[in-house]
């Protein structure tokens, strides 16, 4: 893992967040993520954890929103994106059995 949160750049990150496929495919037209090897893993400490893990969750319920009430939603995930320290991120093959919890 790298040493610095992805979205607060804080040292040391103890979970990873693996992101949605559309979340990666913005990273990769939007931000110029290179293609992957593996799969898209984003660092997080703690904190930044829990409120990615929200707004993934508020993207996947997406469907069941109107344009306008998911619009906010929408917003909000751009601004995460754009946020992202690009360098942070990793390219791996899947999680190790001790960062399963992290993927839920």
């Amino acid at each position: 893992m790298t040493s610095i949160c992805a979205y607060c750049d804080r040292p040391n990150p103890d979970q990873k967040l693996y992101p949605p496929r559309e979340w990666v495919e913005h990273l990769q037209t939007e931000r110029g993520v290179a293609a992957l090897e593996g799969v898209l893993a984003v660092p997080l400490c703690g904190e930044c954890h829990d409120r990615l893990a929200l707004l993934r969750d508020a993207f996947r319920e997406r469907a069941s929103l109107d344009a306008d009430s998911g619009e906010p939603t929408r917003d909000r995930i751009e601004t995460v994106l754009a946020t992202l320290t690009i360098d942070a991120l990793v390219d791996e093959t899947g999680p190790e059995p001790d960062d399963v919890q992290s993927v839920l």
